[in-house]
């Protein structure tokens, strides 16, 4: 069975952190646990397509704004 489905989710795009671990545990950066889970909660809010049991394949886009100074970035680097 496929089934192909698209949406688009209009929250921007935030890169991923990397978690720091110590002997005291893992530490994730606050934003981004806040991140994942509006991301979740504005995917099962707005789904209405099948649920699946097993294994699924996901391609995703991320449309980003460019950095403000990357344009200063390029010309100083000649």
């Amino acid at each position: 069975m496929t089934f192909k489905t698209e949406f688009e989710i209009p929250i921007e795009p935030k890169p991923q952190t990397r978690p720091k671990f110590s002997k005291w545990g893992t530490y994730e950066d606050p934003k981004m646990k806040k991140w994942r889970k509006e991301v979740s909660g504005w995917i099962e809010k707005n789904y209405d397509g099948p649920f699946f049991d097993g294994c699924i394949k996901v391609e995703v886009t991320f449309y980003m704004k460019a950095p403000k100074n990357a344009i200063k970035r390029a010309y100083t680097a000649f």
